[in-house]
């Protein structure tokens, strides 16, 4: 994946061997966005616009769950939150933004670059709460978070 990656975690079977009980922090640093996403399915469904980024990003989660009787993470079950930064990449083929674009008639929200991104998430009850942060894009304040999960929705305000 191309960069650093540091974890550490628990498994517990104490209150139930079906649906083990789960503890995982990871601080990683630099890795490459789309080779992360392809190696874990938590990350696909814990952020899904990822599958759209190109680049490299540094991250810290901690988070507690219990995992299924496949031995995959109960995402409902899942509660915890982390950090994340993105130096520089760039967002592509992401359709709220193509909609958006082709709504608002500026194709240039169809491929956005992405620089000095900081933002804070939460996630329980099978939701990720993404904390708004700043995307500008020429002159184009635009404002990016909100819950996500099983609906996939995103909010993007413009300023």
């Amino acid at each position: 994946m191309d960069g650093t990656l540091a974890i550490s975690g628990s498994y517990s079977t104490k209150n139930g061997v079906q649906h083990p009980d789960i503890a995982f922090s990871y601080d990683v640093q630099q890795l490459d966005v789309q080779k992360t996403y392809g190696a874990f399915v938590s990350m696909q469904s814990l952020m899904p616009a990822a599958k759209y980024i190109a680049g490299k990003f540094s991250s810290q989660l901690t988070m507690k769950g219990r995992l299924g009787a496949d031995m995959k993470p109960d995402m409902n079950s899942l509660t915890g939150g982390g950090k994340l930064l993105l130096a520089n990449g760039a967002l592509k083929g992401f359709a709220p933004t193509d909609v958006l674009a082709s709504t608002l008639h500026l194709d240039e929200l169809k491929d956005i670059n992405l620089k000095d991104i900081k933002t804070s998430y939460t996630f329980r009850n099978g939701r990720v709460i993404v904390d708004p942060f700043p995307v500008k894009l020429k002159d184009i304040d635009m404002e990016v978070g909100g819950p996500t999960g099983l609906t996939r929705r995103w909010t993007i305000r413009l300023r």
